[in-house]
């Protein structure tokens, strides 16, 4: 199968299959990283072998790691190919073909787990971002704060009305006039967060009266 950066998902899970019909030791090589030669030295340490040392199976486990390598690179377009052309194995090549192209969605589709924590959810979204920060996606602390706050739930409505209120009370006194105003986003426009949203509460009341009907 043929990657140009169109539909990866459908792309990966042809490749899974591809990899697992050829030599299904491909596919393990992709899933769990390259075999390293190995030996007890005089302290009876684990060490990696030089090359000199290798023996037979130790070039055929080898084989197995370039072959599924080629692989996944013959099957890249170029634009896709100088994305990894610096992974050493196939098993970083996929990885970073994952963070790439399904990276950025997670962040995207982010939301809160139902009886999740805050502290939860906040490494959850450093785990997605801190992927992403090799990918050259800088995030600012205020964009994530604004990221958590579109995804809280419905629970979290009152605790957010009382923090409105409080924003509101300290702006009125001055306090908050250096503060940029939030952005939504699900409108994106100025002014209010996600849970405020008229679009988005007159969507939910049409969703509501669908269901009635």
């Amino acid at each position: 199968p043929f990657f140009s950066g169109d539909d990866f998902p459908y792309w990966k899970s042809r490749m899974e299959i591809y990899l697992k019909s050829r030599d299904f030791r491909n596919w393990l090589s992709v899933k769990n990283g390259p075999y390293t030669p190995m030996k007890l030295n005089d302290k009876n340490e684990l060490v990696s072998k030089p090359e000199d040392e290798w023996d037979e199976d130790d070039f055929r486990k080898l084989t197995i790691d370039n072959k599924a390598l080629n692989i996944l690179l013959v099957s890249l377009d170029k634009t896709e190919y100088n994305l990894v052309r610096r992974c050493t194995s196939a098993h970083k090549v996929w990885k970073l073909l994952i963070l790439t192209h399904e990276g950025t969605e997670d962040y995207e589709l982010f939301k809160m787990q139902p009886n999740e924590s805050i502290k939860n959810l906040y490494n959850r979204l450093l785990d997605i971002t801190n992927g992403l920060l090799g990918l050259g996606k800088v995030f600012e602390q205020d964009e994530l704060v604004r990221k958590l706050l579109e995804c809280l739930n419905d629970e979290w409505e009152p605790k957010m009305n009382k923090a409105r209120r409080f924003q509101k009370k300290n702006f009125n006194k001055g306090e908050g006039s250096k503060m940029d105003p939030p952005t939504c986003f699900e409108c994106n426009k100025p002014g209010h967060i996600k849970v405020d949203c008229p679009q988005l509460k007159k969507k939910k009341l049409l969703k509501k009266k669908a269901l009635k009907a």
